[in-house]
C-alpha cells in the first residue's frame, strides 16, 4: 500500500489524479472541504478549530484498502453516496 497526499493547491486537478489511482492499492489523503467525492479517501479539515477527518468507504473498497473500524468510529463515514454519520 502507498499513501498518497494531494494537497488543497492540486484541488483543480484531484479528479484526475484519483483517476489513476483508483483501482490501486493507494490511500488518497486531502485537506480540503467537500473534497470526498471527487474521489479521495481520506481527507482533514478544521471544524471549531479541531482537525477532524472524513473517509469515503465507497472509493476505499474500490481501492481494495480495508479501513479499520477504530478509525471508522473517529471518522465522518461517507458511503454510497451520502455521509453517514459525523454529520
Amino acid at each position: 500500500m502507498h499513501i498518497l497526499f494531494i494537497s488543497s493547491s492540486f484541488g483543480r486537478r484531484l479528479t484526475e489524479i484519483t483517476d489513476n489511482t483508483q483501482t490501486s492499492p493507494v490511500l488518497t489523503v486531502t485537506e480540503a472541504e467537500s473534497i470526498l467525492q471527487a474521489g479521495s479517501i481520506m481527507n482533514f479539515i478544521l471544524e471549531a478549530g479541531k482537525v477532524r477527518f472524513e473517509i469515503n468507504l465507497d472509493v476505499a473498497e474500490v481501492s481494495g484498502l480495508k479501513i479499520s473500524s477504530k478509525l471508522l468510529m473517529l471518522a465522518r463515514v461517507f458511503r454510497n453516496g451520502r455521509m453517514e454519520n459525523g454529520d
